[in-house]
């Protein structure tokens, strides 16, 4: 006895991870107000138990695509923006603390900004 042949008709089957995007993707719809908690419930269920992508792409056909469909809770990395104005915010605080204590020297360059208490 032979498995029957499968049905290329039918496209591809889905994957659990698929069928996870395609649940987080509904939940965020009914989050947003855009499906009734019962509609996000009964395509939960069906997508749950669905074989095909083309029957999981039939669940989110009339949501908006934004980018968000493929979130996954992770944090993301902050903008670049942000990253360089916090290393010149600390540039500057280090280059002052620097000057202050008297590294980049005084009139003499020997003392900082404090007396010297050996004898000369």
């Amino acid at each position: 006895m032979s498995a029957p042949p499968p049905d290329l008709a039918r496209g591809v089957r889905a994957s659990d991870a698929e069928r996870e995007r395609i649940a987080q993707i509904l939940q965020g719809a009914a989050a947003d107000g855009r499906l009734s908690p019962e509609e996000a419930g009964e395509r939960l269920a069906a997508a749950s138990t669905a074989t095909y992508r083309a029957e999981l792409e039939h669940f989110i056909a009339d949501l908006p695509a934004d980018r968000d469909r493929g979130r996954t809770g992770r944090m993301e990395r902050p903008p670049v923006t942000a990253w360089w104005l916090w290393s010149g915010l600390r540039f500057a605080f280090m280059a002052m603390v620097l000057v202050a204590s008297g590294v980049f020297g005084g009139p003499d360059c020997s003392s900082g900004p404090w007396p010297s208490w050996r004898s000369h």
